[in-house]
């Protein structure tokens, strides 16, 4: 079973992939590569942090929004109520099934 090495170059500071067995460079790879997949991380976890501060946001204008709505429908209400209250129950009399006999 073949395993590789890798190995930090000392004079450019890239990565070499080492073949033990024969002792050749498989690959090579330039200096700061790992420092960019570290950024990408990075990056990638600033960017969740973002939406997620987004998303609670935009939660949190929901919420306002529908606590306004609630709010305009029981003043609503309540006037409805009042108004029931000072005119008195107009509304018809109920119909019974056996007074349509």
């Amino acid at each position: 079973m073949q395993h590789t090495i890798y190995v930090t170059c000392p004079f450019c500071e890239g990565f070499l992939e080492v073949n033990p067995v024969t002792g050749k460079v498989v690959r090579s790879f330039p200096a700061g590569h790992k420092d960019e997949s570290a950024d990408k991380l990075q990056s990638a976890l600033k960017k969740m942090k973002a939406d997620g501060s987004q998303l609670e946001e935009k939660f949190e204008a929901s919420k306002k929004e529908m606590n306004q709505q609630k709010d305009k429908l029981s003043q609503l209400f309540e006037q409805e109520k009042k108004k029931i209250q000072e005119e008195g129950d107009v509304s018809p009399p109920e119909v019974r099934p056996f007074d349509l006999d």
